[in-house]
């Protein structure tokens, strides 16, 4: 059996989800849905009755490690997946994750978390630079962690590693690299596919890189490193030139360019707050908020 575990915050893409999940191909096996709400202005109960195989829950802690969490403690299955309100999984998913976990040697997989356009013809500004950079997780996955966007575990190795942290820090890589610790690293099962919807703005882009980066500091990293790798995150769109210019993920030049001038403008963001992160010493993580 695999239990499927969605957090879910005030997300207009929670129907779009659990359609995906109902949608499943190849897959006849037991299965269900836990979607865990964790603050919602309207939680979305009536949403999850229309859907058999879901249950909802509520998990007043914010974040959604601690959401994760309570759907692992409420789940029935040997396995659990993990995606997120904002995704929609292929139609293989579950018979993917079924045949990733067929080697009993594996416990933990992480599948391709792919970024569509919302208007195939038209993308928006930050769409192009999503689709090249942001979800790479075959290269987590080469560093011991996969996104929770897109993760499978078997239950018992869950109750080993424990649960995932708190919003205060990166939960997902967090709770991957102790797992690798223990032994449990993750595999990158490529045909277990997830459809992520790009942040449609420049804003939207920069709180969660203000997320991120008061992660990495709550971390408390030395200041001539912090210092160091915030100037080389400036000067670093020169070495993306040829990724920009070669990836098969953008079609066109115009694609290339939203994606270029994208990467500068979220480059230099991301230096200014670190550098402004450590003049005043601290780094605040807002929670509820868009993203």
């Amino acid at each position: 059996m695999i239990s499927v575990i969605i957090p879910h915050l005030n997300d207009a893409g929670l129907e779009a989800c659990l359609k995906s999940l109902e949608a499943q191909d190849g897959y006849w096996d037991t299965w269900e849905v836990l979607v865990v709400d964790n603050g919602s202005r309207v939680p979305p109960v009536a949403l999850c009755n229309r859907f058999e195989r879901v249950r909802m829950l509520v998990e007043d802690r914010p974040g959604p490690g601690p959401a994760r969490n309570l759907g692992a403690a409420n789940a029935k299955g040997e396995i659990l997946a993990f995606t997120d309100a904002d995704c929609t999984v292929a139609p293989n998913w579950l018979a993917e994750i079924k045949k990733g976990m067929a080697d009993p040697s594996t416990s933990v997989l992480g599948g391709a978390v792919e970024v569509a356009y919302d208007t195939p013809d038209h993308p928006k500004f930050t769409e192009p630079y999503e689709r090249v950079y942001s979800f790479r997780n075959e290269l987590h996955i080469a560093e011991g962690y996969s996104a929770s966007a897109n993760m499978a575990v078997r239950s018992e190795v869950f109750e080993q590693v424990g649960g995932f942290g708190g919003r205060n820090i990166a939960e997902d890589q967090d709770w991957g690299l102790r797992a690798s610790h223990l032994g449990y690293a993750p595999r990158y099962h490529p045909a277990m596919v997830v459809h992520n919807s790009s942040r449609q703005d420049f804003a939207a882009l920069r709180r969660k890189w203000a997320r991120h980066i008061a992660h990495d500091y709550n971390m408390k990293p030395s200041k001539p490193a912090w210092t160091f790798r915030a100037f080389c995150i400036l000067a670093s769109p020169i070495a993306e030139i040829g990724t920009v210019v070669k990836t098969a993920k953008l079609t066109n030049l115009h694609e290339r360019f939203l994606c270029f001038v994208c990467l500068c403008g979220i480059r230099a963001y991301r230096s200014w707050t670190m550098l402004a992160v450590l003049l005043r010493g601290k780094a605040e993580i807002r929670w509820n908020e868009p993203t």
